[in-house]
């Protein structure tokens, strides 16, 4: 019994700051002293903590910051240390205000260990070299914003990374490299070894004095998702400077400087990001206008092929038909139209058109390449109802590159929508790009068809066709 006693590791617990001095009872530090593996550090009553000294995380714990800002008081001091062989968590915090001088780098966070930042922000943070973040170990930045910072003589304002580093969702915004012939002002990476592998982040507003306004890459790998650079700056290689791999859907307004493998349709290198200014007003995100090139023109999934289904702020995307390039998605409006449709092809004595759909433009009305979803709602004697359901399908198992659905069914239980059990025929209109041809087939479960381009309005042969072979099984 006494051998387990002495053996048994403590017990994780929670551990409450409710002092936002710099060290003493209930502060932040005491509890980063106190703490062992596998406790969470939370707040009570703390907005922001001013430090005169940095802190150093040497256990594997979680700050839950809960909106509770970390800035320096001018020192010259790292924020935030992690050590080697440490696997430290933090969401909802932010780090301000931190200073390196001389060859110091890191201001906001040095990272040795396995750090992820969740929510969290990097900003206003100045040093000779690394000013935002110096990552030497694993570093993933979800949902994140690193803005603001200035390197006052070397590289990478907003960050560098010299071992692994992963970024979904996230801004680099602001950040300037100063000095003679200075590189990476949004982001620079370093080591042979090194890895960027970077999905859905928007750098935007950065700049450098030499190389990589938005991102340099010197050595290693970088790997780029449904990422967007925009209104970045500097001499040469003013988004991108070096080689990069291409994973689809990246928009990079200026080529020069550099070098992107595996590029693919769907990227887009040369064209106009149109992003606004820094938005603060909340989580920081650099919005995009609607006649961006990356309105719309996205992927909702990332490297590894896991879906996105927030933006930066956590806001859902995507809100139209499929997610925006970058970390920003621009908010649409869902629009419901009912016209009444004439006796025809679709409906033979009449009935309604109920129209769903985004409205993108912004102008308040649904146009037909607007529409994701159109119900038939077709009266016919004998007060049967028929209904005809279009629905847009995304790229998958039934369509390998997207197309719409047609299902056809009697509205049994008359409430105008056409539910699983009330369907008695189900054709997929599949979108190819290698074929002219549309060929439609009907059967009474699931059959596919070919149709040039994504079909996002509504293909009326199709229907007439469906619309004829309901009739006849009736």
């Amino acid at each position: 019994m006494l051998f387990w006693l002495l053996t048994t590791p403590a017990l994780a617990a929670t551990l409450t700051v409710t002092s936002d001095a710099d060290s003493g009872a209930g502060t932040l530090r005491e509890a980063l002293a106190s703490a062992v593996d596998g406790d969470d550090i939370v707040f009570n009553g703390v907005t922001v903590v001013t430090l005169s000294s940095g802190l150093t995380v040497a256990a594997d714990v979680l700050i839950d910051g809960g909106g509770v800002t970390l800035e320096s008081d001018g020192g010259n001091f790292s924020i935030l240390t992690v050590g080697s062989d440490v696997t430290f968590t933090a969401q909802d915090l932010t780090f301000a205000g931190g200073f390196r001088s001389g060859t110091n780098r890191g201001a906001g966070l040095s990272n040795d260990g396995t750090t992820t930042l969740i929510r969290s922000v990097i900003r206003d943070c100045a040093a000779f070299n690394a000013a935002g973040f110096d990552n030497r170990g694993r570093l993933t930045l979800l949902d994140a914003a690193i803005v603001g910072n200035q390197t006052t003589g070397n590289s990478g304002a907003g960050g560098t990374n010299s071992a692994t580093l992963v970024a979904v969702n996230t801004t680099f915004a602001n950040n300037v490299a100063t000095g003679s012939g200075r590189v990476g002002g949004g982001l620079a990476q370093f080591g042979d070894t090194s890895t960027s592998t970077l999905s859905h982040v928007t750098f935007a507003h950065n700049s450098a004095t030499g190389q990589g306004g938005g991102f340099y890459v010197s050595e290693g790998t970088a790997t780029l998702r449904n990422t967007l650079f925009a209104n970045n700056a500097a001499p040469s290689g003013p988004d991108v400077w070096g080689i990069s791999t291409s994973q689809g859907y990246n928009l990079i307004e200026q080529a020069d400087g550099l070098t992107l493998e595996g590029a693919i349709a769907s990227d887009q290198v040369g064209v106009t990001g149109s992003v606004q200014d820094l938005d603060e007003s909340g989580f920081p995100v650099v919005p995009i206008d609607r006649d961006s090139s990356a309105f719309e023109a996205g992927s909702c999934t990332d490297i590894d092929g896991a879906s996105v289904s927030i933006d930066g702020r956590g806001l859902a995307r995507p809100q139209g038909f499929t997610c925006d390039i970058g970390a920003y998605e621009v908010m649409v409006e869902t629009i419901e139209t009912v016209t009444a449709e004439p006796a025809g092809d679709l409906c033979r004595e009449g009935g309604q058109r109920r129209d769903t759909g985004f409205d993108l433009n912004a102008d308040g009305t649904l146009n037909e390449d607007e529409i994701v979803s159109t119900i038939y709602v077709c009266t016919e004697t004998g007060e049967v109802t028929t209904l005809v359901s279009v629905t847009l399908v995304p790229p998958g198992a039934d369509c390998g590159a997207g197309g719409q659905r047609i299902d056809v069914g009697v509205d049994d239980n008359d409430d105008a929508v056409l539910s699983d059990d009330e369907i008695d025929e189900t054709t997929f209109v599949c979108t190819t790009v290698e074929t002219e041809t549309i060929e439609v087939t009907t059967t009474e479960s699931t059959g596919c068809s070919t149709a040039p381009g994504w079909a996002w309005g509504l293909w009326v042969a199709p229907l007439a066709f469906l619309r004829r072979s309901r009739n006849a099984v009736a």
